[in-house]
C-alpha cells in the first residue's frame, strides 16, 4: 500500500539522495519536474521561498510520483493507495483515476490559484488532546480544524488568526508550532480560490486499486467527483477514518512515500493496525530505497478464508 503526504512534508534537498542512488528515480524525477515547472520561468531554480506554495506543491508531488514510479518499475505494484491533503493527487494518479498530464495540470493550477487569490496564512500544529484544547480556543472566522489525531491537531487559517490562537494557547501552557506552509489550507482562508478550483480535474474509472480518500474518510475505486481535489485541500483531513476503512479486512504493508514520515507518524499515533510500515524518505538526509521489496500478498479465496487459511 502506497501512502502519500501533503503540505508541510517538504525539506531542502529532498530527492537528491535517491537520485544519487537510483538512475531510474533520477530520470523519473527530472522528467516530472520538467513538466511541473514548465509554466514558471527559472524552473526549480526560480527565486521562490522554501514555503512558497508554487514550490512546495510541485516538489512534493514530483518526489512522491517519481518514487512511486521507481518502485512500480522494480516490481512492487500496490494493492491500495492513500493520500493526505494534496497527496491525494499523487494517490489518484497512481490508481489511474487521474492521468499524469491531468495531475500535472491540477497541481500547477492549484498552486497558481492559491498563490494569486489567497492571502498569506499558515497551519498551526497543537500538541495536546484535541477535545480539551479545542474547547479552550476562541473561534476565529478565517481558521478551521485541518486534522485531528489522538494527541494533537492542526489548524489552518489566516496569519493574524493563527498568531492570536498561538498566543492564547501559550498562555494556557499548551504547546504549538507553525508548519512550513504559507497559506491556510483546510480553512476559510483559501475560499477565495474556490471559484477557479472547485471544478478542476478530469477523472476516469481507474485501475481498480483501493483508493482511501482522506476527504471522504472511506475507500473507493472511483471515479472521483468533479470537486474532489478542491475538497482534498479545503475540507478537514479524515485520515484516521480513511486508514481504518482501508485496513479493515486487509493485511497491508504500508509504504510511506512522503518526504517527512508524516503518514507513518499518524499511523503510529492513532494505533491503526498495519502489518508493516516502511518509511523511505522520513529520515531526510538518509533517503533510501528499500534493500528488498516486500512481497505482495496473494488474495485469499472465499474457501480459504472460511477455512481460516
Amino acid at each position: 500500500m502506497f501512502a502519500f503526504a501533503g503540505q508541510a512534508s517538504q525539506y531542502a534537498g529532498m530527492g537528491e539522495g535517491l537520485a544519487a542512488q537510483s538512475p531510474l528515480f533520477d530520470a523519473e524525477w527530472r522528467r516530472i519536474r520538467a513538466r511541473l515547472w514548465a509554466d514558471l520561468p527559472g524552473g526549480p531554480d526560480a527565486d521562490l521561498a522554501a514555503t512558497d506554495v508554487r514550490r512546495t506543491y510541485r516538489e512534493i508531488f514530483a518526489v512522491q510520483w517519481a518514487l512511486a514510479r521507481t518502485l512500480m518499475a522494480a516490481g512492487l505494484q500496490p494493492d491500495a493507495v492513500i493520500g493526505v491533503s494534496m497527496g491525494e493527487m499523487c494517490a489518484a494518479a497512481v490508481a489511474q483515476l487521474l492521468p499524469e498530464a491531468d495531475a500535472v495540470e491540477l497541481v500547477t493550477t492549484q498552486a497558481r490559484q492559491i498563490h494569486q487569490q489567497c492571502e498569506a496564512g499558515g497551519m498551526l500544529a497543537v500538541l495536546g488532546r484535541p477535545a480539551t484544547a479545542l474547547a479552550e480556543i476562541a473561534p476565529e472566522p478565517q481558521c478551521g480544524v485541518a486534522l485531528i489525531s489522538r494527541r494533537h491537531f492542526v489548524l489552518g487559517g489566516d496569519a493574524a488568526g493563527l498568531r492570536r490562537i498561538s498566543r492564547e494557547l501559550g498562555q494556557r501552557q499548551v504547546a504549538s508550532f507553525m508548519l512550513p506552509v504559507d497559506r491556510g489550507f483546510h480553512s476559510p482562508a483559501i475560499d477565495p480560490a474556490a471559484g477557479g478550483l472547485r471544478g478542476a480535474g478530469r477523472y476516469r474509472a481507474g485501475s481498480g486499486l483501493a483508493f482511501a480518500s482522506c476527504t471522504a474518510g472511506d475507500v473507493t475505486a472511483g471515479p472521483l467527483a468533479a470537486g474532489h481535489m478542491w475538497s482534498a485541500i479545503r475540507d478537514p483531513i479524515r485520515f484516521v477514518a480513511a486508514a481504518r476503512a482501508l485496513s479493515r479486512g486487509r493485511q497491508l504493508t504500508w509504504i510511506d512515500l512522503g518526504p517527512g514520515a508524516s503518514v507513518s507518524t499518524l499511523l503510529a499515533h492513532n494505533r491503526i493496525a498495519a502489518a508493516e510500515v516502511q518509511t523511505l524518505l522520513g529520515s531526510r538526509p538518509a533517503e533510501r530505497l528499500p534493500e528488498r521489496l516486500p512481497r505482495r500478498r496473494p488474495e485469499r479465496t472465499g474457501a480459504a478464508r472460511a477455512a481460516g487459511a
